[in-house]
């Protein structure tokens, strides 16, 4: 309602008028004075409650951050994905202080380097590595493609001694840019095939990087997964305290005269193998083909008590696996068979 023009109202208009706007500006500051009153009361209300969120003993609500982050997405400097420690660090000021307290949270790095910002995945790394402060960390790379590997892998250098798990695909160049031996609370140690793409044909060469030198006789557990044989057997050789062993799709010949390889510790082997199509039976050398492992007569494995094979059957891997077994004289207490195609009559 527009306030009314005064300049032509009366003296008893104007008078009225005032009166009118006393009036109201009475009730209004009674309304405030009831709403004061209120708010005081609710605001005494909220102090009475318990939020349970920030309730919880400082310990077990560590305990529900580790819990939740182990389950969550562990990229870092990915903008796909958040890391799970970011997001429960976002929840509230209780939180984000826990988070920040508990260098476990910051310790599981999944780095996608290929199309990444550079920047962005460098400060984001440098930011895990120092709130997980002395903690173990388990590093998996993964699309590299880039020149960021070696800053990357220069940066974990300097954490190596807190490296216990590692993983990457990615091809390591010739220079010694992921020193091993540096790696001293190294317990698992991953790698698939080194490929970098060549320009000399349509379809690209592929080529497999020399990892073998990169085993060592600290690790208890390793995964191989398309590798070449004598690449493999070569690794072996420098793995004596292996005590878990996964083959997956080994390719290759075992080179001439190779000396076997024993292995005192390990007590489970995976093996995966394909099962090779009619054609391949015909025209290719079985020993070289992914459904084939030839070095598996090269292993002697004592204390062998679990082994775990999946894919394909064929009669030789079959008497390798038995004359290992007679060779080891180990006692196999558990076998798995799974998704087994058997050759057909």
């Amino acid at each position: 309602m527009p306030p009314p023009r005064t300049e032509s109202m009366s003296f008893a208009a104007l008078r009225q008028q005032l009166v009118y706007i006393d009036n109201e500006t009475a009730a209004l500051n009674a309304r405030l004075s009831v709403l004061a009153t209120e708010r005081e009361q609710v605001v005494a209300a909220l102090k009475r409650v318990v939020y349970p969120i920030i309730d919880i003993p400082l310990e077990l609500t560590a305990e529900i951050l580790r819990h939740f982050v182990s389950a969550g997405n562990h990229d870092v400097g990915n903008r796909r994905g958040t890391h799970a420690a970011l997001v429960a660090a976002s929840v509230c000021g209780v939180w984000r202080s826990v988070a920040l307290a508990t260098p476990a949270l910051w310790s599981t790095l999944n780095l996608h380097i290929s199309g990444a910002d550079d920047k962005g995945l460098q400060s984001a790394l440098s930011r895990f590595l120092t709130r997980s402060k002395t903690h173990t960390l388990a590093v998996n790379i993964e699309d590299v493609d880039s020149q960021v590997i070696a800053i990357v892998l220069h940066m974990l250098m300097e954490h190596a001694c807190r490296i216990g798990n590692f993983r990457m695909r990615a091809p390591l160049r010739a220079e010694p840019t992921l020193d091993v031996e540096r790696l001293t609370h190294l317990r698992k140690f991953t790698i698939l095939p080194a490929r970098r793409f060549g320009l000399t044909s349509r379809f690209g060469l592929y080529e497999t990087s020399r990892w073998s030198e990169l085993a060592s006789s600290r690790l208890t557990s390793l995964s191989l997964r398309a590798v070449d044989t004598a690449e493999c057997l070569a690794a072996l050789r420098r793995t004596s305290a292996l005590e878990t062993l996964e083959l997956v799709y080994l390719t290759g010949h075992v080179p001439r005269r190779a000396k076997g390889v024993i292995l005192p510790h390990l007590h489970t082997l995976t093996l995966a193998v394909l099962f090779p199509s009619r054609e391949e039976s015909m025209h290719d050398e079985v020993e070289s083909r992914a459904y084939a492992m030839p070095l598996l007569e090269q292993l002697t494995l004592p204390s062998l008590k679990t082994l775990n094979t999946e894919g394909g059957a064929i009669s030789e891997n079959f008497t390798r696996l038995c004359k290992l077994v007679q060779r080891s004289q180990c006692a196999v207490a558990h076998v798995s068979l799974k998704a087994i195609v058997l050759p057909p009559p």
